[in-house]
């Protein structure tokens, strides 16, 4: 039996071949964030969701509600999907009061056998499919963040201040380690999802020592599985890790809303070289398409492991799949409806979570994979070393991506200060919008994936199409004004847009 495991910098698979896991992070599912639903500021954590089914339709209907929705939410349909779309794993966040019962005085929970029933279903329906899983730890006892993504109590990490609570998630791995020690579909354990947010930075040095703990505890039971080691402040910073906690481990970090380039990520590229470890981008996403098809791009470029966040969402154009609203969904989450029409709003919810029932943004999946058909700002050339993207002339001032010596200006050749806080291209101003800026005999490529012998065109936005060469993997492409006709005679595909003069090129736009 094989494992996924670390080699050095690189993850091996369970055939002991070098890959890098491409996931998507089930969010919601064993765990209701309440953004996903699109309720209010208040019901934003399980436990007062749960508070408000309570109070409008009872507890009994409240458990069966979350036994149908767990149940829907989540199927083989939707893993057919990820693997049909190019994506090798999954992240499976839960609150750990899913799978154990709270106490507030036992050490050693006891499991909901029920609950492990739909996991291991799930776990299951994955290895038939030949996708990776990662369990991921996303609520602790007592709440590791303080905030609505652990389900805390008191909005405080109660994790760091009561030893009950650390021992309870010492014995939940170690238990969850013995439960699935065999499974070699799992890729890996997550130990604990962004700890401590800098505002709780004093019990910043019970971290490590916590995770040694957990380690010990799962080694007594399973030397296989890859552990993921997650840094502090959200997951933002691994500088905290001297020294590997464990041979068989990764790295892990978040990254949002960040400019999608290298020096965004040089901290961790860092760690990665200084510590002979593989790093593993475990959560990114919330934002835009032409984010996506930059910051993805960089990622997979930089030999980076990641995970898009989130698969599925309410009423949304930026996750993989989206489900409509209920009708009366706000009148629900506001309590402003009987229990009789409460109850349809939330038959009516169940209907429109059914995979059937949703509609799958392909155009995210398009952007994150820069596949088939997307956009791609100009400034998104390839992330490769040194040599394989540019032509050096002489050192120029830049907004971003400095390395490359490629000239990256606003609209009026302005160097402005990087933002790419949920901006799509339509709603952000023009002059907070990148061009680069290229001189004669200046080149950069832009490498996707394709289909072989399918036809499209390449519509390249610029100041003048007259002062460019496009070219796609090395046949130069005659124009009709700013668009290409042409048809791909590989998968792995390369344009190259070179300089014949002085030139300002906006997006790509690629379509096959």
């Amino acid at each position: 039996m094989s494992f996924v495991r670390r080699v050095n910098k690189e993850i091996h698979d369970i055939n002991n071949q070098p890959f890098t896991l491409k996931g998507v992070g089930i969010g919601g599912w064993l765990l209701f964030e309440g953004y996903m639903f699109k309720s209010n500021k208040y019901i934003e954590r399980q436990r007062r969701f749960n508070a408000l089914l309570d109070e409008l339709v009872g507890e009994k209907e409240r458990i069966s509600f979350n036994d149908q929705l767990t149940n829907s939410f989540f199927t083989e349909e939707d893993i057919k999907l990820i693997k049909k779309e190019g994506f090798n794993s999954i992240r499976i966040p839960f609150d750990y009061q899913y799978l154990y019962k709270a106490s507030d005085d036992l050490e050693q929970l006891l499991a909901i056998d029920y609950h492990f029933e739909l996991l291991d279903r799930i776990i299951g329906l994955c290895k038939k499919n030949k996708v990776y899983v990662i369990l991921d730890m996303h609520a602790a006892p007592g709440g590791q963040t303080g905030a609505n993504i652990d389900n805390s109590e008191n909005d405080i990490p109660e994790l760091f201040i009561n030893d009950l609570y650390k021992k309870q998630t010492i014995n939940i791995w170690k238990e969850l380690a013995k439960r699935y020690k065999n499974e070699e579909w799992i890729a890996c354990y997550d130990l604990i999802n962004e700890p401590l947010p800098k505002h709780h930075n004093q019990y910043n040095d019970q971290l490590l020592p916590l995770y040694k703990d957990i380690i010990k505890a799962i080694r007594e039971v399973d030397q296989s599985h890859m552990i993921s080691i997650e840094g502090l402040n959200w997951s933002t910073d691994l500088s905290c890790f001297k020294e590997l906690l464990d041979d068989n481990q990764i790295l892990h970090f978040h990254k949002y809303w960040n400019p999608p380039t290298t020096e965004s990520i040089l901290q961790h590229l860092r760690v990665r070289e200084e510590l002979n470890t593989p790093i593993f981008m475990g959560e990114s996403g919330e934002n835009e398409l032409d984010w996506y098809s930059s910051a993805f791009k960089m990622l997979d470029q930089q030999n980076v492991s990641y995970n898009f966040w989130t698969y599925k969402k309410m009423d949304n154009h930026n996750s993989v799949i989206s489900f409509d609203k209920p009708d009366r969904w706000n009148q629900f989450i506001n309590k402003e409806l009987s229990k009789v029409d409460s109850l349809a709003v939330l038959e009516e919810l169940l209907n429109n979570i059914s995979f059937d029932n949703c509609k799958i943004n392909f155009s995210v999946i398009n952007h994150i994979q820069r596949k088939n058909k997307f956009k791609t700002m100009a400034f998104a050339f390839d992330f490769y070393c040194k040599g394989k993207s540019y032509y050096d002339l002489r050192d120029k001032k830049t907004s971003m991506r400095a390395s490359t010596n490629i000239r990256i200006a606003n609209c009026d050749n302005k160097i402005i200060e990087p933002d790419f806080w949920r901006r799509s291209l339509e709603n952000t101003p023009k002059e907070d919008i990148f061009y680069i800026y290229l001189e004669k005999s200046e080149w950069v490529n832009y490498s996707f994936i394709g289909i072989v012998g399918k036809s499209g065109t390449i519509r390249v936005e610029s100041d003048d199409n007259q002062k460019l060469f496009v070219y796609l993997n090395d046949k130069l492409l005659k124009s009709n004004n700013s668009e290409f006709k042409c048809k791909l005679d590989r998968k792995d595909n390369t344009i190259r847009l070179e300089a014949n003069d002085f030139v300002r090129v906006l997006k790509i736009d690629i379509g096959f």
